[in-house]
């Protein structure tokens, strides 16, 4: 997004200034209650939940600007983990905005600092949303403060400690959202609580170990983890064979058809070495007009093997708009629970199970 700096952006403070006092957010919910820096001219409200995920349990507001400025708090229960900033960016999305950008400094897989910018027809921005995300598994809190985009530097001050200051009660368990799946050559991958996964091992590829994950009574998302015992050369060439079946399929059917062209990736270390590649492309069912989404990646995993992961599904990032509640949300919740779970085995995969544990501690990122 142009106009305001990175650092703007994603501006925080913990310095508690003259107009500014620590204060309690809690709706009644332990694991999500937290203290944060609130502006002493803007009331405090705090409310009860009602059910709907859609209305908001906390406001900070003028009453006398409130339609220029406020800062809301949204609790959203999903069918399993939900990774903090995968979930931001489907709740930026559904709000409507069309640039979305990441603070991955500020963030980890349970705490995540994003922003959004709603651009017009002609390009030039109209609103600005800045949202701190806060996952507890299959749940997640979304502190999301929202204002016309020409305005944000003067309330920057007040978002800043509010998102920055933030503090939460409980430190979280988020390692208790995911079971270890062991492989018979003994590869580990973290597999997220309420999915199922199913093995299926075929006996002519020895030393191989392939498993398919789904959620209950649910044909998407689904999700392909594919370990072998082999290079990572070999290991493009059976992704090559995943992509030519994906795309045989999809132009071969009268119920799908592509949307775009295919994103394609190629991740290196510092000394320019290769260990993993990306074939990202989406499709839309033709009957209902759903947006989706299909990813492989092949990668040198950290115990040495490689591992073939992929996965398809709903795809909340386009079409924002064109679909009713009921339905956004669904698209919504179905994207974050099958990207955060397929990266949640990929990550485990490719950079050990020690690593990807130290990224669910929120106090890690500093709340």
């Amino acid at each position: 997004m142009a106009a305001y700096t990175t650092e703007q952006l994603f501006s925080t403070s913990t310095q508690e200034a003259e107009g500014f006092a620590t204060k309690a957010v809690d709706f009644g919910s332990p694991e999500f209650a937290f203290t944060t820096l609130v502006n002493e001219q803007m009331e405090l409200w705090i409310g009860e939940s009602s059910g709907n995920e859609d209305e908001p349990l906390v406001r900070v507001y003028s009453p006398e600007q409130r339609d220029e400025f406020m800062i809301e708090v949204y609790r959203v229960k999903f069918a399993a983990f939900a990774e903090a900033i995968t979930a931001g960016h489907g709740f930026l999305a559904k709000k409507g905005y069309n640039r979305i950008v990441r603070d991955i400094d500020k963030s980890n897989n349970a705490f995540a600092m994003l922003a959004g910018g709603l651009a017009d027809e002609t390009g030039n921005y109209t609103k600005l949303g800045r949202l701190a995300v806060i996952s507890r598994g299959a749940e997640a809190l979304f502190v999301y403060a929202h204002m016309d985009y020409d305005d944000y530097l003067k309330y920057e001050p007040t978002v800043s400690r509010f998102l920055g200051a933030l503090r939460m009660k409980e430190d979280g368990a988020l390692q208790n959202a995911f079971e270890v799946v062991k492989a018979e050559n003994g590869s580990e991958f973290f597999a997220a609580k309420g999915w199922s996964v199913k093995k299926n091992d075929k006996p002519e590829r020895q030393g191989a170990s392939d498993y398919s994950m789904t959620l209950p009574d649910q044909e998407y998302p689904n999700i392909q983890i594919q370990i072998r015992p082999d290079n990572l050369e070999t290991g493009r060439k059976l992704g090559a064979e995943m992509i030519a079946a994906l795309t045989k399929e999809i132009e071969g059917s009268s119920k799908a058809h592509f949307v775009g062209e295919p994103e394609l990736t190629t991740m290196k270390t510092e000394s320019g070495e290769s260990y993993a590649y990306t074939y990202s492309r989406g499709w839309d069912i033709n009957e209902t007009g759903a947006p989706m989404v299909s990813e492989f990646q092949i990668q040198k995993n950290k115990d040495g093997t490689i591992a073939i992961c992929g996965y398809n599904t709903y795809d909340s990032r386009r079409k924002v708009g064109d679909f009713d509640e009921e339905a956004g949300n669904l698209l919504f919740k179905n994207w974050v629970v099958g990207v955060s779970a397929y990266a949640a085995a990929q990550m485990s995969l490719l950079h050990g199970k020690e690593d990807f544990l130290r990224g669910l501690d929120i106090r890690a990122v500093g709340h």
